[in-house]
């Protein structure tokens, strides 16, 4: 059993290590053009969350950088031989409540898909309840010596970790891990405080806390986690999303309907609610793109399945009970 484990992580060091070159490339040429981008996730914690690149599998790269430079970026992508597969940038509206990323095949043998990001907030859930301040996030970000993009202010990164495994419902152990070790490599710059003031200003308080929950089963030892946790709190959940999130305690995973319930636990107002549902079932073609259409119609199926066994279940239990 050993040996197919050293082949595994020899396999996922040396696709790393392989991707690392190619962000390598892209660094040169978006330096040389002086546009300001940011890596995000895996490639961004290579050498730093993680020294050993075996233990960090990367399935695609992710880049951000700011609405302005995206239409010359992906030229110089495409100069290095990405193919776009689903560029929707809009410069008349740079920000969507659903995805906000253009999508390029990358050339070679080695397959991997390049994410070119303008926003944080990339969903084919409607996000408009969360309010990302990427002035801010980019004023706060820094240069590193040595290094041609900018590094994103450990408070913010924290907190976009645990919104983004919140929108992918915490599916991935990397997902938990990378919050894990950002809280443990941050240590000494990270304060809880400041934290619970960029969760409560980008509405992100119940991502938040889900994250961190579930980072502390694995370091239940770990204070800073606990202060931050308590600090961003919420209230008292509604029934329903209580019995889901205990069991995303359990299983480290949430599905659809857990993800609804959850989304709709961080609206406040009713109308707010109804317009997440209908959004979630029916996105606007003005904002959203094949993918979402997509989402969206396994959504409506998934659910419409779970209302007719709810149905056929409470029918069949009042046929039992006067038969």
């Amino acid at each position: 059993m050993m040996p197919l484990v050293q082949e595994c992580r020899y396999q996922q060091a040396s696709r790393n290590l392989f991707l690392l070159s190619q962000f390598d490339e892209v660094c040169r040429s978006f330096s040389r053009e002086t546009i300001e981008f940011m890596p995000l996730k895996g490639i961004a914690f290579l050498g730093t969350l993680y020294d050993d690149f075996s233990r960090r599998f990367i399935g695609d790269m992710d880049i951000l950088v700011k609405p302005c430079d995206c239409t010359r970026a992906v030229s110089l992508l495409t100069a290095l031989g990405y193919v776009p597969a689903g560029f929707c940038f809009d410069p008349r509206r740079p920000c969507s409540m659903y995805l906000n990323s253009a999508a390029l095949a990358a050339p070679g043998e080695i397959q991997y898909t390049l994410h070119l990001h303008w926003h944080l907030l990339n969903s084919t859930w409607p996000m408009f309840m969360f309010r990302v301040d990427m002035q801010e996030l980019w004023r706060g970000s820094r240069h590193s010596p040595g290094v041609p993009y900018r590094i994103m202010d450990p408070h913010h990164l924290l907190v976009y970790l645990c919104l983004h495994a919140f929108n992918h419902g915490f599916d991935g152990r990397h997902l938990v891990e990378d919050i894990l070790r950002a809280n443990n490599f941050y240590r000494g710059s990270l304060s809880a405080e400041r934290v619970a003031q960029v969760a409560g200003a980008w509405n992100a308080r119940l991502p938040v806390f889900m994250g961190l929950s579930l980072a502390a089963l694995q370091a239940p030892d770990d204070e800073d986690l606990r202060r931050i946790r308590g600090l961003v709190a919420p209230g008292d959940m509604s029934r329903g999303a209580q019995g889901h999130f205990d069991s995303l305690m359990r299983t480290g995973k949430a599905g659809e309907i857990a993800m609804a319930l959850f989304f709709l636990e961080i609206l406040a107002q009713p109308k707010q609610k109804i317009k997440f549902i209908l959004l979630s079932l029916f996105p606007p073609l003005a904002s959203s793109n094949g993918i979402t259409w997509g989402k969206a119609c396994m959504r409506l199926v998934s659910f419409a399945a779970r209302l007719a066994g709810g149905f056929l279940r409470r029918t069949t239990s009042f046929l039992l009970s006067v038969c």
